[in-house]
């Protein structure tokens, strides 16, 4: 949807008749609507987002709230938006309800709410609000929400598309790009996938050679898990395992975890074992460390976002734990319990300026203030092999502590190691 035309009458801050030719601006570009606070920037997405769905673009005012209170009260109240969307030209006009003089005597009568979509094509206009938003709705292929989502992002709410679930975020990118001819496409794909797996299974036999052995990767570490992969094995490679040499379980098993389940995981390497002769891998390397090891970070700033209490960290997600944006995976933090849990809850994020920097909200038994010390745990695992010093952001040292509480610092992260990342310059 590219606006062509914007007119505003008794709208805001817009007291007067005002029209953007929006149109003179180009096809191509970037463009800064800039202006002192409470010039009416915001007013002009209110607008558009109004003359469209009858809501402004945050979802804060509704229609009566947009009569200007500077506007001679014989003005009329109204939006006028000419738009395209895939060559076609659209006009909506829309006016809340509002008081105006009376035509004849004194005093006042109340104007109703209308709307009225013209074609350029000279189609019947659509004259019912209601009837205009789902004519609206039809051409843009978006509702309100998903327009102020995806086309138009008020002040602090491109967080609500970053927080969405996977599956809405799915729907509307679906709709947006209409992925939904795709559909045929993926049905075929289906069948020619299905009529390769019986291609594979057909030369099984032939990979008997060339074949030692076989890594399987369950999705989840526990045991269970490791069972129901070792079936779906059996299942689809079973006439190959008399000829292996050796089957990998893979990683990330948690053994050390106090309710793993290791009678079952014994059962899994006995039965692989005895059925077929092969010699078993394992790679636990995660659990050697988990739960061991601290971040310690401090609270550099705190500010209020609406609803949401926030501190910025001296730590990034996304730099010291990407398995935060990642897995995803909350970390424990010490004394803090869920959100909700305890009397202030408070969203954790970095320094970095990036949207999606966010360790997650935690709760408090008070609020945080600047230069409080928050301490995460399971922190030895992965945040040193995978972090990163994006946007100047520095690596935290390591320190070691011994059994007797008393700390030593064993290596201190500068430029060189900085620089060192970027290889040969």
């Amino acid at each position: 949807m590219r606006p062509l035309r914007l007119t505003l009458s008794a709208f805001g801050p817009y007291a007067a008749e005002t029209t953007l030719e929006l149109e003179k601006l180009g096809k191509g570009g970037l463009y800064l609507v800039t202006g002192d606070t409470g010039a009416g920037k915001t007013t002009l997405f209110d607008a558009i987002t109004y003359a469209l769905y009858d809501h402004s673009s945050g979802g804060v005012r509704e229609g009566a709230m947009l009569r200007s209170q500077y506007a001679d009260p014989k003005t009329p109240t109204f939006v006028e938006l000419e738009f395209e969307v895939n060559d076609a030209r659209y006009t909506v006009r829309r006016n809340p309800e509002y008081p105006r003089p009376k035509a004849r005597g004194e005093g006042f009568t109340t104007e109703k709410a209308d709307a009225t979509l013209t074609y350029a094509d000279g189609r019947p206009p659509v004259t019912k609000a209601r009837d205009v938003n789902a004519a609206v709705l039809d051409i843009l292929g978006l509702d309100y929400n998903q327009f102020c989502q995806i086309a138009m992002i008020a002040q602090g709410q491109f967080t609500k598309l970053l927080n969405a679930s996977t599956e809405e975020r799915s729907r509307i990118f679906r709709k947006l790009f209409r992925t939904q001819r795709y559909a045929k496409l993926q049905d075929r794909l289906q069948e020619e996938a299905s009529r390769l797996n019986q291609q594979r299974l057909a030369q099984n036999t032939q990979l008997d050679s060339l074949l030692a052995g076989l890594q399987v990767a369950p999705d989840d570490p526990d045991a269970d898990a490791l069972a129901a992969t070792l079936d779906a094995v059996e299942a689809r490679f079973g006439d190959l395992l008399p000829q292996m040499q050796w089957l990998n379980f893979g990683g990330g098993h948690h053994i050390t975890r106090p309710d793993y389940d290791l009678p079952t995981l014994e059962r899994c390497i006995t039965r692989m074992q005895q059925a077929y002769g092969v010699q078993i891998y394992l790679e636990p390397g995660e659990a050697w460390a988990l739960n061991a090891g601290y971040l310690v970070t401090t609270v550099l700033d705190t500010l209020q976002n609406g609803e949401t209490s926030l501190a910025i960290l001296d730590m990034s997600a996304a730099c010291h734990t990407p398995d935060v944006i990642e897995m995803p995976y909350r970390p424990p933090l010490l004394g803090a319990g869920e959100p909700g849990e305890k009397a202030c809850t408070i969203r954790l994020g970095g320094p970095t300026c990036l949207a999606g920097d966010v360790v997650g909200d935690y709760s408090f038994a008070a609020p945080l203030a600047e230069g409080d010390k928050l301490i995460f745990g399971d922190m030895a695992i992965y945040t040193t092999c995978k972090n990163n010093t994006f946007n100047g952001m520095p690596l935290p040292p390591i320190w070691a502590m011994d059994e007797t509480g008393s700390c030593r610092e064993l290596v201190k992260f500068g430029y060189e190691e900085f620089k060192g990342r970027l290889g040969r310059i």
